[in-house]
């Protein structure tokens, strides 16, 4: 599960590269809010898959410290 979620964050930083890359080349005034929209929606799902990733990280180091102790 670990390196399921360490890929997902490291594909979601890629679109928001991309999307960087995106809005400064395609930059319309009228665009910005719905642009804004789908930065916001991105940052969230990014934001939801690094507590789970950190989650699992913690569960895998619990199971560890457990076997070793």
């Amino acid at each position: 599960m670990v390196a399921i979620y360490a890929e997902i964050v490291a594909m979601n930083l890629t679109i928001l590269e991309r999307i960087r890359q995106l809005v400064v080349r395609n930059s319309h005034p009228g665009d910005s809010p719905a642009r804004l929209t789908n930065l916001r929606l991105v940052l969230f799902q990014l934001d939801r898959v690094g507590e789970r990733l950190a989650f699992w990280n913690g569960r895998v180091r619990s199971l560890v410290e457990t076997r070793l102790g």
